[in-house]
């Protein structure tokens, strides 16, 4: 009995697992690469870690970056491991609707998204003041009992603040008491007081019905407010001299007012919305 087709079969039967071999090598090269989920939320000036893999093994990775519906901007390299892994940590500098993605040998990763959320210096913002003390000092770099802030309001009468919100913010903070350049002018009875709210409501009123907060000569004293994405915010202050003389001036600012928020820059406040009362548009 001759063995030559059992042979003949044999190798055939070898060839076909070499192609299948051969086959499979390319289509495993040519697949996506991997991006992990980020969190839902991250904050500005801190880092996300990007991580995933690629097929193939070592090779070049590029991370790319979009904001809101924008375009994408590579935003790191990174080289593979040899067994495809790969993972960079990328710095977060902007607020608002942030999307990342992986690009190697041509093909793209599912694209993972995260809302950032950054703190807005309000001095810099859109914003209308009134009162009488609303305008004196603009956007002031102020000293309180010896501490600077570069940037604050600064009013020496009752002064008021109004900031679209839009919606987009969580968090509003800002830090009050007398300024050092009134020292010779304030007594230690005397109190700054500051009344502040968020609502959905505009409504460009100096009668803010808050809590007041009072602050007294001395430290600087960090002030909260949660405005749960509120779309509006109103703020009063000024201060109260039980023994005020005429003529006496005393400087009570809000210092480093700012606001923890999703989005890179706050929305415009329509002067027409402020009806008849004397307002004027700040940037």
């Amino acid at each position: 009995m001759s063995r030559t087709p059992r042979i003949l079969v044999l190798t055939l039967a070898a060839l076909a697992l070499l192609a299948g071999a051969l086959v499979a090598a390319p289509a495993q090269a040519a697949g996506k690469p991997t991006l992990k989920p980020v969190p839902a939320e991250l904050t500005a000036g801190k880092k996300v870690t990007l991580k995933g893999t690629v097929p193939g093994g070592k090779q070049t990775v590029k991370l790319q970056r979009r904001y809101g519906a924008g375009g994408w901007s590579t935003v790191a390299k990174v080289v593979s491991k040899n067994d495809g892994s790969y993972k960079k940590k990328v710095a977060l500098t902007q607020a608002g609707p942030t999307s990342f993605r992986a690009v190697a040998g041509g093909k793209k990763s599912t694209v993972r998204r995260t809302t950032v959320w950054a703190w807005l210096d309000l001095t810099t913002q859109p914003n209308i003041a009134f009162g009488p003390g609303s305008g004196s000092l603009e956007n002031y770099s102020v000293t309180i009992n010896g501490r600077k802030f570069a940037r604050a309001w600064v009013g020496s009468e009752a002064s008021f603040r109004f900031v679209h919100l839009g919606g987009q913010c969580k968090t509003v903070e800002a830090w009050t008491g007398f300024s050092d350049l009134s020292r010779n002018t304030y007594s230690s009875d005397d109190r700054q007081v500051l009344q502040w709210q968020a609502s959905n409501t505009f409504n460009p009123s100096t009668d803010i019905d808050a809590p007041e907060q009072r602050t007294a000569p001395g430290p600087a004293v960090r002030r909260a407010l949660s405005v749960g994405g509120a779309k509006y915010l109103s703020m009063g202050w000024a201060w109260e001299d039980p023994s005020w003389s005429e003529g006496a001036l005393i400087l009570a600012p809000l210092a480093a007012p700012r606001a923890l928020c999703k989005t890179p820059r706050l929305p415009e406040l329509d002067l027409a919305t402020v009806a008849a009362a004397p307002a004027r548009m700040l940037r």
